[in-house]
């Protein structure tokens, strides 16, 4: 048997300025006994413009690997997917920088984000017998994962109808393959 020891606990602030400015601030502590400790924060600051809004996000992120992740054992699955019991923890900072306007008919808004991955715990699938298919899905830390790029969103309402344009763009990079 495993044991899987995790707490942790939230403070968070949320201001409203005169309307104009808000600002959120939270810090979340994670204390695990297998995965390590640290801090995730995040602070947010908006400032509302009289066509627009304009808005600041700053978060470090902290998570340990779940027990899925962990411990899945998928064997009936073509290909089977496992877990993995040395996975470390996953630790980021994310930044975005957006604009939106919101009126009665219309809404619109463009970001831009940058998320820098240190460890990040996705799937991994892999041929071990060499013979072109892939044999198994397994749970890996990737070292370092860059992630940036932007999303776009307009939308409108005509009578009572809604037409709505949604473009995302991502652009990982790695050191792994």
């Amino acid at each position: 048997s495993k044991t899987y020891l995790t707490k942790a606990f939230f403070v968070g602030y949320y201001g409203d300025f005169n309307n104009k400015q808000v600002l959120s601030i939270s810090l979340r502590g994670v204390d695990s006994k297998n995965y390590g400790n640290d801090l995730v924060s995040s602070a947010a600051y908006m400032l509302r413009g009289k066509k627009y809004n304009y808005r600041f996000n700053y978060s470090k992120g902290f998570r340990t690997p779940s027990i899925k992740e962990l411990y899945y054992d998928f064997q009936s699955h073509p290909p089977p997917i496992l877990g993995n019991p040395e996975l470390k923890s996953t630790r980021n900072n994310y930044y975005s920088l957006s604009i939106d306007r919101r009126t009665g008919k219309l809404s619109s808004s463009f970001e831009l984000f940058h998320n820098k991955v240190e460890d990040m715990i996705g799937t991994n699938y892999s041929d071990s017998d060499g013979d072109g298919q892939d044999d198994i899905i397994m749970f890996n830390n990737y070292n370092q994962v860059e992630i940036s790029g932007f999303n776009f969103h307009y939308e409108v309402y005509k009578n009572k109808n809604k037409i709505k344009l949604i473009y995302n763009y991502t652009d990982p990079s790695s050191s792994n393959d």
